[in-house]
């Protein structure tokens, strides 16, 4: 009976033996493929992601590129406005016909509406104490420090002239609690020296 009962449990031993081995084995090639598979895949996912974030930022530029070919034009064609000409040739101590102003003030808010990205739009001329803007005509000090104060502060006359006729990225500012990227363009554009500049933010 003895000798019987130990080769038995031999057998069972050896079976058991095999049995743990081969769930080892299997265990061990799921653990092997998982890995693998898991590798590949975030390999082949960052590689996707990586194509996929190129084609937007691509998308992106061409967009801004749009967007500023837009802005380039649409100041050109105010620069070329016979109204702005006239503020803009208009005497220090003169003020102009009240209907030049308004004039002006209609055509800006046409042009601001006819352009989502256009937040403000206005004319710096160098010949008066005013600005004129999509809104309203203002006296040059309250309009910078009330209606459209920016932080930093800037000469804004200045600073667009520096760089010829071309429209001019003047940086981002800081304006009643919004986050502008101003741009402006000296004019008029076909003769020095320039007498105001249009700035749109």
């Amino acid at each position: 009976m003895l000798p019987q009962g130990i080769s038995a449990f031999r057998h069972r031993s050896v079976f058991v033996k095999w049995l743990a081995v081969f769930n080892l084995l299997i265990i061990g090639s799921i653990l092997v493929v998982g890995l693998v598979s898991y590798h590949t895949s975030s390999a082949l996912l960052i590689e996707g992601a990586t194509k996929t974030s190129g084609i937007y930022m691509e998308q992106a530029r061409d967009n801004i590129d749009k967007e500023l070919m837009v802005l380039e034009s649409v100041t050109q064609q105010i620069s070329l406005q016979s109204n702005l000409r006239r503020v803009l040739y208009m005497s220090g101590g003169s003020d102009g016909t009240q209907s030049t102003y308004v004039e002006l003030v209609k055509y800006f808010s046409s042009v601001k509406l006819s352009n989502p990205l256009i937040h403000a739009l206005w004319l710096d001329s160098m010949n008066t104490a005013s600005i004129v803007s999509n809104d309203a005509k203002y006296e040059k000090p309250f309009f910078y420090s009330k209606v459209f104060p920016t932080e930093p502060q800037v000469d804004w006359l200045s600073a667009s002239s520096q760089r010829g006729t071309v429209l001019r990225d003047l940086g981002r500012f800081e304006s009643n609690g919004a986050s502008l990227l101003i741009f402006a363009r000296p004019v008029p554009i076909e003769e020095l020296p320039y007498r105001g500049a249009v700035s749109v933010a």
